[in-house]
């Protein structure tokens, strides 16, 4: 009988919110590599201080493609939408794409500026500032809205998946062992994923 694992994302707080002064501050949602840093001097010389907020988004709830590396990141929702700011503010999402070394790494950026209730309407953001590493794609951005990138495949190699275990750890008496792997988004609005 073959050993069965999950991989699937962690229950963490997907919402967070703060008041940001003009000496900028930093926004980071625990245990999932997404931040965003907002310089000093970035808010309009009129605020003194303004109340933000970052959400995530789940990805069948919002339209996404779905190529291989399309849903290898998140997509956040930066409020209030279409704040702007006098400095460029540096969001930071991960994803879990093992690349392929000895290439140029691109990424394509979307935004929407989505009315309340209304599905997002994404659009390329053509000559966005971005830098696409191993792990995380950082993208600096002058406006709020719902951000998302996509990764193009020819640059991929594979999916990274975590594997969690529901019981202590399993002492494996062979050096050979059959694993089942299966996984589900853990995310509000979202259903079962069949085993892979």
């Amino acid at each position: 009988m073959p050993f069965i694992f999950q991989a699937f994302q962690t229950q963490a707080v997907l919402t967070i919110e703060a008041t940001i002064s003009n000496e900028g501050g930093l926004l980071e949602i625990e245990e999932t590599d997404i931040t965003l840093l907002v310089p000093p001097n970035a808010l309009e010389k009129s605020r003194r201080q303004r109340v933000i907020q970052m959400r995530v988004i789940p990805y069948g709830s919002c339209g996404a493609s779905t190529s291989f590396s399309s849903n290898s990141s998140v997509i956040v929702e930066l409020l209030p939408n279409d704040l702007r700011f006098q400095r460029p503010v540096e969001l930071t999402l991960p994803h879990c794409l093992q690349l392929k070394k000895d290439v140029k790494y691109k990424a394509k950026v979307f935004t929407s500026y989505r009315e309340q209730g209304a599905q997002p309407s994404w659009k390329e953001v053509i000559g966005q500032k971005y830098v696409l590493e191993d792990k995380t794609c950082t993208i600096w951005l002058e406006r709020f809205s719902w951000v998302k990138y996509e990764i193009d495949d020819g640059i991929v190699e594979a999916k990274r998946i975590k594997i969690y275990t529901a019981a202590k750890p399993i002492c494996v008496p062979d050096d050979i062992a059959e694993v089942v792997v299966g996984y589900h988004l853990d995310l509000p609005g979202t259903g079962e994923v069949p085993l892979i």
